[in-house]
């Protein structure tokens, strides 16, 4: 099986023409993209979403980083 590199920063990027976003990883590779309502709000919500349930967190501008507990000295979870 093969296994995939974990990108450990991704920028979530918004549709020009604002029908969705897409998360790309550092070298623009596009993880995932959120086209599949035609809300806006919705894509955007849906891309947040992911970003939370595969462990990112906001880094401030359009950039998530991965969070590690490890790395902080957090390990209340």
């Amino acid at each position: 099986m093969a296994t995939q590199k974990t990108e450990s920063t991704v920028t979530l990027i918004c549709h020009a023409n604002g029908t969705g976003s897409q998360v790309n990883t550092s070298s623009g590779q596009v993880l995932k993209e959120f086209t599949d309502s035609d809300d806006y709000q919705l894509n955007l919500q849906a891309s947040e979403a992911w970003l939370s349930e595969h462990g990112f967190v906001h880094a401030g501008g359009s950039d998530y980083v991965k969070y590690d507990p490890l790395m902080t000295g957090d390990t209340s979870n």
